[in-house]
């Protein structure tokens, strides 16, 4: 198993201020929904528990990595949905959830 290097999403985002935070979304959504659907489109499986403490960044490269997969969907499962549907869903329910500070 190779080992994540970096801080969660979660720990970048704790303690900034609302313009910080906002900017930090901004600056990572578009990298953690691309890394989402590259695992999806080369593996066919779906992260089933994205939230900020199962994403590590890397701010000195910029690498987005999704940890623990205890909690997956597989392409083709009995009630799956397309990808863009998963990737948002996923985002959308965490990000709520960050703004909340639930």
């Amino acid at each position: 198993m190779v080992e994540a290097q970096g801080e969660t999403l979660g720990k970048l985002l704790k303690g900034q201020p609302t313009s910080g935070v906002e900017s930090l979304l901004n600056q990572w959504i578009p990298k953690i929904a691309a890394e989402a659907a590259r695992v999806a489109n080369a593996y066919g499986i779906y992260h089933g528990d994205l939230h900020d403490g199962n994403i590590v960044i890397e701010t000195e490269t910029g690498r987005v990595t999704l940890i623990d997969w205890a909690y997956y969907f597989i392409r083709g499962q009995p009630g799956f949905e397309d990808d863009v549907t998963v990737i948002q869903k996923s985002l959308k329910l965490d990000l709520e959830i960050l703004w909340l500070g639930i």
